[in-house]
């Protein structure tokens, strides 16, 4: 049982917004921006000229402006923190909603993309499933991963628990804000069964793994049944 509700997980991402960017910055050793452009990168190879983009869990805008720098096209952040998308680095088109009840029609953005989001949900499937529903074509994530090796997971699971939290201090950020991520890590599912989530759903066309498979990449297009 995880000890961070989504309720709970709000009220942190509220809390942590001024050392946000530099925390995941210094917790990924410098590789979240890198990752993001990688990410919106491969998506460009798959959707060439979208109409409209709808960026789930936008936090404070990173991803988005990134795939602003991609495409020129309508991007909508969407994010559960007020704080957040308050301070946002693109100031337009900001929704508050939850990513369980995306407030959209079907099929009506021809990408989503998320950026170290979706990881937060406590029902994986239903938050994939809500994407799936809401895009047209194209999917872009990236997250917080779990290897399938064991070895691995409790490796990444110490590092996670007893070093992650106590690196954010050196950008301002609070040690207490950030052992929330052990709950975040061992709620989500393995890389492997994560994929077979995402198979249900989308033909696959890139799945990375990064940093011992802590992080994953992927790129899918909607399955039409």
């Amino acid at each position: 049982m995880s000890k961070a509700s989504n309720e709970n997980l709000r009220q942190i991402y509220d809390q942590l917004v001024k050392s946000y960017d530099k925390a995941n910055s210094i917790i990924t050793l410098g590789n979240d921006m890198k990752w993001r452009i990688e990410l919106i990168n491969l998506l460009s190879k798959y959707c060439k000229k979208p109409k409209i983009i709808l960026d789930v869990g936008s936090g404070k805008g990173e991803l988005t402006y990134i795939a602003s720098k991609f495409f020129k096209t309508n991007i909508i952040q969407l994010d559960y923190s007020e704080n957040m998308l308050k301070n946002s680095v693109i100031r337009e088109n900001k929704i508050l909603a939850s990513f369980y009840n995306l407030p959209f029609k079907a099929n009506s953005f021809d990408a989503v993309i998320s950026g170290y989001s979706i990881h937060a949900a406590d029902d994986m499937e239903k938050v994939i499933k809500e994407i799936s529903r809401v895009t047209k074509r194209a999917v872009a994530i990236t997250a917080i991963g779990k290897p399938d090796n064991l070895a691995l997971r409790e490796f990444l699971g110490i590092y996670i628990k007893y070093v992650q939290p106590y690196l954010v201090p050196l950008v301002g950020g609070k040690v207490s804000y950030y052992r929330y991520l052990i709950d975040i890590y061992n709620k989500i599912p393995t890389n492997s069964e994560l994929k077979t989530i995402l198979d249900k759903y989308f033909d696959i066309k890139v799945f990375k793994e990064k940093a011992l498979g802590s992080i994953y990449i992927f790129i899918g297009i909607k399955r039409i049944n």
